[in-house]
């Protein structure tokens, strides 16, 4: 019983946050959610391979390889291969990129700024501790 009432509220969860369209965030940003992922993971380094990128999001490499190919195609990133080890791909936000980056930042802030403050103070605490657990079993699957 309480396994159908987590699935129901992480199902709810997903719909009710935006993660199931494709086009917007579920900050409003006009990039899909692994889009935005990705920019924000790009955004902490100065540059990354396709495998560190892959393993990140936890996703598939070839999943991966498509997203920075759209990425690529709109001007976001920049897709290098490695000299030393050619089957090394390596990825940057490019000028565009960190622009991008930098406006959806700007999003995300505002859209958790909301959230939180919708929260009282005693349930967001609670809330925050909820997730790292789920996310410390999710990591141990």
């Amino acid at each position: 019983m309480d396994e159908k009432v987590l699935q129901h509220q992480i199902q709810e969860f997903t719909r009710r946050f935006g993660l199931l369209t494709q086009d917007i965030t579920p900050c409003n940003y006009p990039l899909s959610p692994s889009q935005a992922h990705a920019l924000q993971v790009l955004g902490q380094s100065e540059h990354i391979t396709l495998q560190m990128l892959a393993t990140q999001l936890h996703l598939d490499k070839s999943t991966v390889s498509r997203l920075v190919t759209q990425l690529v195609e709109y001007g976001l990133v920049w897709r290098t291969v490695n000299q030393e080890n050619r089957r090394e791909i390596h990825i940057a936000l490019s000028e565009r990129g960190h622009v991008v980056l930098d406006e959806l930042l700007v999003a995300v802030e505002a859209k958790f700024h909301l959230l939180w403050t919708r929260l009282s103070q005693e349930k967001g605490p609670q809330i925050i501790e909820a997730l790292a657990l789920l996310n410390e079993v999710l990591w141990e699957e």
